[in-house]
């Protein structure tokens, strides 16, 4: 199944959806990413960007990232500890990944754009609360020892991030409820 496939059924309708050929972009260690990604002067397609690929591509591309693994294993601590979902496999991870950039999309929408503020400004609050956070600074060290534990862990702690992963897991409830 393809990334496409699966946003179009689990998104919102007024979520604005992007995919992108991952092939065609410069990517961030050559891993496929899901995204948020606001209206901005230089982006006026802002909403959710994922890559067009199968959900099997991206789950096994990013489990061979050392920098996403561990990542991976903590969100899917976080779905196993707050939902009903014994084991993770491609969809499950795929799911995950456009809810929670859905859960951005939410937060910018409710608390910037409905308000007049702008795509930047919620960028610079993200990024001030980073550098309040030192997550910079986490993931230099990070990056120089290999080791992204303790980067992912504060990550996650961001409150811009937990908005997301909270509206992630309950929608992920609502589905589980659904089904």
């Amino acid at each position: 199944m393809l990334i496409t496939e699966l946003a179009s059924t689990i998104l919102k309708s007024e979520t604005p959806k992007y995919a992108y050929d991952p092939f065609l972009v410069d990517l961030n260690d050559g891993v496929y990413i899901f995204r948020m990604s606001p209206f901005t002067t230089q982006n006026q397609q802002g909403g959710v960007w994922f890559p067009n690929v199968t959900i099997q591509d991206s789950y096994s591309n990013a489990r061979t990232s050392k920098k996403l693994s561990v990542a991976i294993e903590i969100i899917e601590s976080m779905i196993i500890q707050n939902t009903e979902i014994e084991n993770i496999n491609e969809l499950v991870d795929a799911t995950f990944s456009l809810l929670h950039e859905e859960g951005h999309w939410k937060y910018y929408y409710e608390n910037y754009l409905i308000r007049s503020e702008s795509g930047e400004k919620y960028m610079d609050d993200y990024n001030q609360i980073s550098n309040e956070m030192g997550l910079h600074i986490v993931l230099q060290k990070a990056k120089q020892s290999d080791e992204f534990e303790e980067y992912h862990r504060l990550y996650r702690k961001h409150p811009f991030e937990k908005y997301a992963d909270d509206y992630a897991i309950e929608a992920m409830r609502i589905i589980i409820s659904k089904a």
